[in-house]
């Protein structure tokens, strides 16, 4: 029956992820042709402030994830008091959210003036763009509470539909738009606002309708004993989305608003493997999460874990490695534009390796949450908080963009080589050894046999749909190579066979 459980969600997710990453792959590049790379440059940022202004959540999102994850098994009081938390939650959610979009409005025309580098001739639209990003952010800011029930509930399989049908309006919608009507940021904010407000409203009826609670009321004392779990969390968040965001912030202030729109291009592409990572790490949370709270033996809690971590190791490095390899190619099939290609492509290659190492830490650290046992990832972030915007503003100003993705590389191998094994000695000891070896070092190994040669054959084809070809063999030979070292029987039990 958990293997059931654990497929649907994995397919649901994995069909969710991969729907939006496709989409994104899409819209790039009639975002370009109708915005130019300036306009997409403002999406970028909008993307990043995004992103950044979730750590104002103060751990409360990953706070309704673990508290979820008890909430079907609970009866009476006790689901009465997590019905209460929960709906508190939300409340804090929105009234943050009402401070976000009031602050972004009043700091738009500050943005454009003296931040970003915005073209004279595109200042009026840009500064109007600003401002219905505000309010688009502030919509979308409460969505981490209703996906974070989901994905504790284990109903993924709703979630994912919302989320994809959502995404496919918000790009098509705002693509029609800028066709039909008129090719500025104005007009894409401005439908971004009105997405964002149905996606909200249809987040809100669907969760509490599959939540089935008694009447939920606001009550501060109900979030009381999750509070310093809510703040080390928090802490944690918010260094961390600074880690993730912060070099985006400072490249927006230090290259030209187009030189930025390819780093963006670059972060886009780059970041692909994060797409696969979520749907492994939603999935198997809830499940290491039991397991850590005594429902199962530390046996069941590694064979769980290490199979979470093969299967990331399939979903990542076949696509990390192709991307980093032959990523001027793909980049100009995919924009058709050889500047971005050529501009985007250094940075392209460091932030997919990156973020592989980004999401092989993944694991280690969904194992600390459901320990609640948050201390070494907070030290670890504090560290590289530190070093991370001295290492993206010297490196930017001595190599400009090419220089501009190597801090995000070297910050997460960083975290490979001297975090994980921190983690596991303090949680999982077994674990640590199989882990580095087959989870990791194999998968890159085998797949590096593959694709190495491959684009040693491509450099000698003038045509970039030969290369983008040869490009596509070796994605599809390294997947097979690293589902054989994850195991047939493991990744297949997944799909062909129930407990």
């Amino acid at each position: 029956m958990q293997t059931r459980h654990i497929r649907s969600n994995l397919l649901a997710n994995l069909f969710g992820q991969g729907w939006s990453a496709l989409m994104a792959l899409v819209f790039v590049p009639f975002y370009l042709h109708f915005i130019g790379a300036s306009g997409f440059g403002l999406i970028g940022f909008f993307i990043t402030l995004s992103a950044l202004l979730v750590i104002m959540d103060g751990g409360l999102g990953a706070t309704v994830t673990r508290e979820a994850v008890a909430y079907p098994a609970s009866t009476g009081a006790d689901r009465q008091n997590l019905a209460d938390m929960l709906r508190t939650v939300e409340v804090l959610f929105l009234l943050i959210a009402v401070v976000v979009g009031v602050g972004l409005v009043l700091l738009a025309p500050t943005l454009a003036d003296s931040w970003l580098h915005v073209p004279k001739e595109k200042y009026a639209d840009i500064s109007r763009g600003l401002i219905l990003a505000g309010i688009a952010i502030a919509l979308q800011f409460p969505l981490a509470f209703y996906i974070g029930c989901w994905i504790g509930l284990q109903r993924q399989v709703s979630l994912n539909i919302i989320n994809s049908v959502s995404t496919t309006c918000r790009g098509v919608g705002a693509i029609l738009l800028l066709w039909l009507y008129s090719p500025t940021v104005t007009v894409f904010f401005a439908w971004q606002c009105v997405a964002s407000a149905l996606t909200l409203v249809c987040f809100h009826v669907t969760v509490w309708k599959s939540l089935d609670s008694p009447k939920a009321r606001f009550r501060l004392q109900s979030i009381h004993s999750t509070g310093r779990f809510t703040v080390s969390v928090g802490l944690i968040n918010v260094l961390g989305l600074i880690l993730t965001q912060l070099d985006k912030v400072i490249l927006s202030r230090l290259l030209p608003l187009e030189s930025f729109g390819y780093y963006m291009i670059a972060w886009s592409a780059g970041t692909l493997t994060l797409r696969a990572t979520g749907p492994v790490f939603n999935t198997y949370y809830p499940r290491i999460a039991q397991l850590a709270d005594g429902h199962g033996s530390k046996s069941d809690l590694q064979e769980t874990y290490l199979q979470a971590a093969s299967l990331l190791s399939v979903a990542v490095v076949p696509t990390t490695l192709v991307l980093a390899f032959f990523g001027h190619a793909l980049l100009l099939a995919w924009t058709g534009n050889q500047i971005a290609a050529s501009s985007a492509s250094v940075p392209l290659t460091l932030i997919s390796i990156g973020t592989m190492c980004n999401a092989f830490m993944h694991l280690p650290y969904a194992l600390q949450l459901a320990h609640k046992k948050t201390r070494l990832t907070l030290i670890q972030n504090l560290i590289a908080a530190a070093l991370f915007p001295i290492l993206t503003i010297t490196l930017t100003r001595q190599y400009g963009l090419q220089g501009a993705a190597w801090p995000w590389m070297l910050l997460n191998l960083g975290y490979m080589l001297f975090s994980a094994p921190l983690a596991y000695g303090k949680l999982l000891d077994p674990a640590r050894r199989p882990w580095y070896l087959k989870c990791v070092l194999a998968p890159i190994t085998l797949a590096s046999v593959v694709v190495v040669p491959l684009f040693a054959c491509s450099i000698r084809l003038n045509a970039t749909i030969e290369q983008v070809f040869l490009a596509a063999i070796a994605f599809a030979v390294s997947v097979a190579a690293c589902i054989w070292n994850a195991g047939w029987k493991q990744v297949s039990s997944l799909w062909l066979k129930d407990d």
